[in-house]
């Protein structure tokens, strides 16, 4: 007992000497945390820092917004309007109801940022 409580010790204080297995393991288990650790478990989202990531666009269908893709990045369709609604709500600071997000692409096909057209009755 008192040998594992002595290992345990060694590993909160990190007694161990480079070189050691022990060292070794503890540094081990530092690397796979930062790299295998998902970033939505600590829901890191990028910051709404200068203002050419969101532009306001208007057309014949309204409303929409350009939105940098690097904003909306997630997953499925459904996480992208979510995302949208979000950043949309932080720009304009009021509910937002999406009608349709077209993706825009650069001349090398590329995305680079997607419309949001809003429901022009919140406007």
């Amino acid at each position: 007992m008192k040998k594992i409580l002595r290992g345990v010790w060694g590993f909160i204080f990190w007694n161990y000497e480079r070189g050691t297995w022990q060292y070794d393991l503890m540094c081990a288990l530092i690397l796979a945390f930062v790299f295998l650790t998902p970033t939505r478990l600590f829901r890191d989202r990028p910051t709404l820092t200068e203002a050419r990531q969101v532009d306001e666009v208007r057309g014949v269908e309204g409303t929409g917004y350009r939105i940098e893709a690097r904003l909306l990045e997630g997953g499925s369709k459904r996480s992208l309007e979510l995302n949208a609604e979000q950043v949309l709500e932080q720009v304009t600071n009021r509910s937002v109801t999406i009608r349709r997000i077209d993706k825009v692409f650069d001349a090398k096909g590329n995305l680079q940022a997607y419309t949001v057209w809003i429901e022009n009755s919140q406007e």
